[in-house]
């Protein structure tokens, strides 16, 4: 029943994306008008209309679903959602740390729920925060393994907000993959051939995952391919600082520039790593979007907001992450003797920027 349950959610949540892309709205824009809420423009409401006609989709009836969702998902012994951030996260991230809990609040208000947002450094961390705040439920964002973290250990349903370290652990995930295939298509699509990738981060497995994406599609779409690498091993540091970071995003950024083939269009998976980069390049008299095509990923208006001109980038739909992982959050609360993990990715977006080259 539940693994049926979590499949059709996955169809319906892939169908919507498609949907909201293609009528160039947002996926709550396209579930309010699947509901016939009287909250939508008449022009909107067309043009989403149009969007499901031409791909096909026909949703269920808004009171079936509505009835369904509520009977099969909301229960009434989760009253409190703990989300906890690790310090690593929260420090170079809190952007899109706020727009997951954004998403995990409105989804949370909707059932009568309340949710909490907390930093946390290890796994002990984590049950006494739990215990401490009374949560009856954890939501958890961070690249950094927690071992031992699980509802048998903690005794509340966990639910993953992001790519992580910990296999077998349920988990609303960014599309990195799509990410990187997305990257490689853009830069492919306005005419450049040779093409890097640059990570200074080999702790995030996210922005692995989005690097091997790319230069596989990169090269099946007939490119040459860089990979640019400064690792945290090759700089001998056994504390990361900001300062530490930006040295690591200089170093790659000459090892690319002394490529033997000049690279015209680059892929850099976050835009911290991206903001860095910029400084970077000018450093080194290269002009960004006019010397160079830059299309990063993450949509942290934090970090894009002082780069002219602005680089195209990736949106990983931390919002709509926040509002899956309540739903899953919910489900396991109530079928508790379900032994799943249960994963799923969300559509990313593309936001283009204002490359001039």
């Amino acid at each position: 029943m539940y693994s049926g349950v979590l499949r059709s959610l996955s169809i319906f949540t892939m169908s919507m994306t498609q949907v909201a892309k293609l009528a160039g709205v947002s996926q709550a824009t396209v579930s309010r008008v699947v509901a016939g809420s009287d909250k939508v423009s008449e022009d909107t409401r067309i043009k989403v209309e149009a969007a499901m006609k031409d791909l096909g989709f026909v949703p269920k009836a808004p009171q079936k679903r509505k009835r369904r969702s509520r009977k099969a998902v909301v229960s009434s012994a989760v009253k409190l959602i703990a989300v906890l951030v690790t310090e690593h996260s929260l420090e170079r991230h809190s952007g899109f740390v706020l727009k997951m809990f954004r998403g995990a609040r409105e989804a949370a208000q909707r059932e009568g729920v309340s949710v909490w947002l907390g930093n946390i450094r290890d796994s002990d961390d984590v049950a006494e925060m739990v215990k401490a705040v009374g949560a009856d439920g954890v939501l958890l964002a961070g690249v950094e393994s927690l071992p031992g973290i699980s509802r048998q250990t903690i005794g509340k349903p966990v639910v993953w907000l992001t790519s992580h370290a910990d296999a077998g652990a349920d988990a609303i995930l960014p599309g990195n993959e799509a990410a990187g295939k997305m990257a490689a298509d853009y830069l492919l699509e306005r005419g450049h051939q040779s093409l890097a990738f640059l990570n200074v981060d080999d702790r995030n497995p996210s922005y692995e995952a989005r690097g091997e994406a790319f230069v596989k599609r990169a090269k099946a779409g007939g490119g040459q391919v860089q990979q640019i690498r400064v690792t945290e091993r090759d700089c001998n540091d056994e504390k990361e600082t900001m300062a530490q970071l930006e040295g690591r995003v200089d170093q790659a950024v000459k090892k690319m520039l002394h490529c033997k083939e000049r690279v015209t269009g680059l892929f850099v998976p976050s835009d911290l790593m991206t903001s860095l980069v910029y400084r970077a390049l000018h450093r080194c008299g290269v002009k960004p979007g006019k010397d160079l095509d830059i299309i990063s990923c993450d949509h942290e208006e934090a970090y894009l907001a002082g780069l002219s001109p602005r680089p195209a980038t990736i949106d990983i739909a931390g919002e709509e992450r926040g509002r899956r992982a309540v739903y899953e959050l919910l489900v396991q609360s109530r079928f508790p003797e379900e032994q799943r993990p249960v994963q799923l990715t969300i559509e990313p977006q593309l936001v283009v920027g204002e490359n001039v080259g």
